[in-house]
């Protein structure tokens, strides 16, 4: 591949010189964007938190789905608990949403810092790369006003 790049050597900063310079070593793949299946994916949402709900139902605990997060490796379920439900009664079925849900390592943050909600994180079937195009291209990333901002991965 033919990169036509017009610039002068002598007036590069050494970091864009450094970047040039490795950039040949990555492999062209973390430029290319992340293709997800957003069908299958959307699909299995709907059927953790159905079978979420259910098993909660199970146990006399009344909560409703606010919002679903999906990152590359987990998704988080924003749970809002009725009037009258402990935390700790959702936090002590840990194991028994874990067999509902048929996934290992579930993790639940009760409650999620800044919002009033529990979060239940549940992990992907499938997971997705995180490309490095995905993380350049990101407003985040392309807005921020340091100068040393860099790109670590991706959050849910």
């Amino acid at each position: 591949m033919k990169m036509d790049i017009d610039f002068d050597p002598g007036k590069v900063p050494l970091f864009i010189k450094d970047m040039l310079t490795w950039q040949k070593f990555l492999a062209w793949e973390v430029y290319d964007r992340s293709v997800s299946d957003f069908k299958s994916s959307e699909e299995e949402i709907r059927k953790n938190a159905e079978k979420l709900i259910e098993t909660l139902d199970s146990f006399h605990i009344a909560a409703t789905i606010n919002h679903v997060s999906r990152g590359p490796r987990i998704t988080r379920y924003e749970l809002r608990p009725d009037k009258g439900v402990r935390i700790r009664n959702i936090t002590a079925l840990i194991d028994d949403i874990s067999m509902a849900l048929a996934t290992p390592g579930i993790r639940i943050e009760a409650p999620i810092p800044g919002i009033a909600a529990v979060g239940v994180e549940v992990p992907n079937k499938v997971s997705t790369a995180v490309r490095l195009r995905d993380m350049l291209d990101n407003d985040q990333f392309r807005e921020a006003s340091s100068k040393t901002t860099v790109c670590v991965g991706s959050d849910v």
